[in-house]
């Protein structure tokens, strides 16, 4: 059980911190590039004859001291994952590297799922601090979907009544991509056009389409992703308490005025306003993109769902002979 931020006793220990990064680049290299720069180690690293990692080393880190680790009457043990405080600094000036280094060939630095290794500066601290690293993967989800063949068949055969949806479907599938990378305010525009062209009846000033939105089916689908918050939101503290205060404990008024209010938000930028957005930062929005993300998808499966079980869809489906290699298939009319 991973407990963050908890257990601290009050005191400080010295680590040594190491966070390796893979980087996308075509930037051609033969051999390891080593340099230090403002007390940091920098390791550039090529993969294939091009940059593919890089590796940041910072000696004399304070870290707050843990207690030891105990293991709970379950056989779980209580571990605590600190907050590193090198790494809140280091990852700011590494967003803006890696926005200056895009101009010269380097596509990415993957900070968000970098490799954190902890290494006490001696051997009496080791025991003041339990986790010693650790490694975010983002997985792709809903890998183990398997879709029905008869649904398959379905959605082919009414193809023509479905173009009336391709504009939100697509809006959709290009927010699911979005989210499946990572990318939370690419997806919240996708969601939020779909929102838009569905339920927001060419209305742009923001008092209407509050109004128009809270008189339409949005609501219904608002009200069911609230009772069926995605996995992602249900398994990450941080993110559940966010969905709580921000959805789960709002009337439906301030969560769509929120929506409403985020798209606007994200809509603009100025080096003069103080509560800018930042590119680099968009995992500050993943809870709103999982959330829109949901909603959307109850939204448009009902709404497909109805055009492809409509009387006269079911029977042009059970009028199409289907074949599975020599064999005809038929199905059972329920």
């Amino acid at each position: 059980m991973a407990d963050l931020n908890s257990n601290y006793i009050g005191k400080f220990l010295l680590m040594k911190c190491t966070y390796i990064f893979d980087v996308s680049s075509n930037l051609p290299m033969e051999h390891p590039l080593q340099f230090t720069s403002n007390n940091v180690k920098f390791t550039f690293k090529p993969e294939n004859n091009r940059l593919g990692k890089l590796i940041a080393e910072i000696s004399n880190v304070h870290f707050p001291k843990t207690e030891p680790l105990k293991v709970g009457q379950d056989g779980i043990p209580n571990i605590t994952i600190p907050t590193d405080p090198a790494f809140s600094i280091l990852s700011k000036e590494l967003f803006a590297l890696r926005g200056t280094l895009f101009l010269w060939g380097v596509t990415d630095i993957n900070i968000d799922e970098a490799e954190h290794k902890w290494e006490p500066e001696s051997e009496e601290e080791v025991r003041y601090q339990n986790v010693l690293g650790f490694k975010i993967k983002r997985e792709a989800r809903n890998s183990n979907i398997r879709l029905p063949l008869d649904m398959l068949v379905r959605m082919t055969v009414s193809r023509d009544k479905l173009i009336e949806y391709e504009i939100p479907c697509e809006f959709y599938r290009r927010g699911y991509i979005d989210l499946n990378k990572g990318q939370y305010i690419e997806a919240i525009y996708d969601f939020y056009f779909l929102i838009e062209y569905m339920w927001g009846n060419g209305q742009f000033k923001k008092a209407a389409i509050i109004d128009t939105l809270m008189k339409s089916d949005l609501t219904k689908f608002i009200i069911a992703a609230l009772k069926e918050p995605p996995p992602k939101i249900l398994t990450n503290k941080y993110d559940y308490d966010v969905f709580q205060s921000r959805y789960l404990k709002s009337d439906m008024k301030k969560i769509i005025t929120h929506i409403v209010d985020l798209r606007g938000f994200l809509h603009h930028q100025s080096i003069k306003r103080k509560s800018n957005w930042n590119p680099s930062k968009n995992i500050e929005f993943r809870v709103d993109a999982e959330f829109l993300g949901t909603t959307c998808l109850l939204a448009m499966s009902e709404i497909i769902f109805k055009t492809m079980f409509k009387k006269s869809e079911v029977d042009r489906f059970f009028s199409t002979q289907v074949w599975s290699g020599d064999a005809k298939v038929n199905w059972v009319n329920n």
